[in-house]
């Protein structure tokens, strides 16, 4: 039976369909095409970054369009509350405009200057934005209407249009989110379902359903606003016409919020299995600290029964020839990230202890390891610094991409210390380089062939999503 009944449904709503997407079709070639070609030189002509304090800062990205549309909502409610409806009307019609130079504003990056914007974090604030214009627009124009000249059934019609937009807007925004997430960890993870994968024409069809509902919610409440100079807001034609557009939009919204629900249970359906096996291959608790001490032992025995006595010395003679036969410093420092400490930290660690009395060690925190490699740590920040404490006399954490402003806080200037800066050859240039070169020589140990951290994540064979989302739960939740 509710089959049935959504089989009658479809057939009663399918016309409307069409004629909205036929609308719409018209409005891209009639309008946005139009708005496109004009706009995208301009947008070439205005430069992404500008040097500011030494460094580029970005200026100018389809984010700054968007979070400046957003503010929009503030100008229209005063305009509304303060009466007047015809500076409020094209202030929506602007941020409608907007909402197509963000748009825009990305492709054309993305064709001038490359992948420099998050994809998903676009298209998240894109739809985020847009919900919360409407909603805060929508519950303006409720709050300042008159309702006094009005009849029952006016006032019922306009307060259940906007009230039922709202909700499904304020519904699909908490969707919208959740699935950001879902998306940003599946990237950085790698839990991409392949069953999450729509058809062509579901994806164009959705497309349309979405582009036709934000016009018609945008032209409803721009039209709501032109009402509002009428004494009686529903006997003007923009009230009329206000009513008509977000009645048209409910039917869209609901496609639209149907539509992403039905993804969401097909891909919880779809990985059902693989999250059970998930569960199986999973370290459990105490297995991953368990798996990296076997590990790194047996890499010690490896590295032990493969280099004799005199390997090691003709490497430390060659460490020597990079270090120049000084005395030893009063402080060695280094900056580094140390996730699954292995034997080349341990040595790289002792080395320093050999070259001065104190070793200072800074830790990047988990946050400033994505910025710097765009994936996550598999242990915590507490972890990597404990294990580092074992060899350091001084551990400090770097809440930073660029660590210059904590390397320029721990080293004492007025001391009189000397010091040095000691890195792996693998890596001559980094974050904060040119601060350190002002504050101490830098001498680059040479690196341990056949062990890092990189290759010590493919060696451990378990799935370590789980122990990663625990490790750094407080950054995704």
């Amino acid at each position: 039976m509710p089959s049935a009944m959504g089989r009658v449904l479809g057939t009663l709503t399918w016309p409307f369909e069409a004629i909205c997407f036929m609308l719409m079709r018209l409005y891209d070639v009639s309008m946005y095409t139009p708005i496109q070609t004009i706009t995208a030189p301009v947008v070439r002509l205005i430069p992404r970054t500008l040097s500011i304090g030494g460094k580029k800062r970005v200026v100018f990205s389809a984010n700054f369009v968007t979070w400046s549309r957003t503010v929009l909502v503030i100008p229209i409610a005063v305009c509304l509350k303060i009466g007047q409806p015809t500076a409020a009307f094209w202030l929506v019609i602007l941020h409608d405009y907007l909402d197509h130079v963000d748009g825009i504003v990305a492709r054309v990056h993305r064709n001038v200057y490359g992948p420099v914007d998050d994809p998903i974090l676009g298209g998240f604030l894109d739809a985020f934005c847009d919900k919360i214009v409407n909603c805060l627009a929508l519950w303006s124009i409720l709050v300042v209407t008159d309702y006094r000249g009005m009849t029952v059934l006016q006032s019922s019609v306009l307060i259940a249009s906007c009230a039922v937009v709202i909700l499904y807007e304020f519904t699909i925004g908490v969707v919208r989110v959740q699935d950001y997430f879902r998306a940003f960890y599946s990237r950085e993870f790698g839990k991409v379902n392949s069953h999450d994968q729509r058809s062509s024409s579901d994806s164009t069809k959705a497309a349309m359903e979405g582009k036709t509902k934000e016009k018609l919610e945008s032209l409803g409440i721009a039209f709501l606003c032109l009402a509002q100079g009428s004494e009686v807001p529903m006997d003007h034609w923009g009230g009329a016409a206000g009513v008509v557009c977000l009645v048209l939009c409910i039917r869209l919204a609901h496609a639209s919020l149907d539509r992403k629900l039905k993804a969401r249970r097909i891909q919880e359906k779809n990985s059902g299995h693989d999250s059970k096996l998930k569960r199986i291959e999973s370290a459990p608790p105490g297995e991953m600290e368990r798996i990296e001490t076997v590990y790194n032992h047996n890499l010690r025995l490896r590295d032990s029964q493969a280099s004799d006595d005199l390997s090691d010395s003709k490497h430390d003679e060659s460490i020597q020839d990079k270090l120049d036969p000084v005395d030893p410093v009063d402080a060695v420092f280094t900056v580094g990230c140390f996730d699954l400490f292995h034997t080349g930290h341990e040595i790289l660690l002792q080395r320093m202890r050999k070259m001065g009395r104190k070793v200072v060690v800074g830790v990047h925190d988990s946050a400033s390891i994505y910025k710097n490699k765009r994936r996550m740590p598999i242990e915590s920040t507490e972890t990597r610094m404990r294990n580092v404490k074992v060899y350091a006399d001084v551990v400090f954490c770097i809440a930073s991409a660029d660590p210059t402003d904590y390397i320029e806080c721990v080293f004492d200037k007025k001391a009189g210390e000397t010091a040095v800066y000691v890195r792996g050859d693998d890596w001559p240039t980094f974050p904060g380089m040119k601060a350190v070169e002002r504050l101490m020589p830098i001498r680059l140990l040479p690196y341990t062939p056949g062990v890092s951290s990189t290759q010590l994540r493919k060696r451990v064979s378990v799935c370590l999503a789980d122990a990663v989302e625990e490790n750094h739960r407080d950054i995704f939740y």
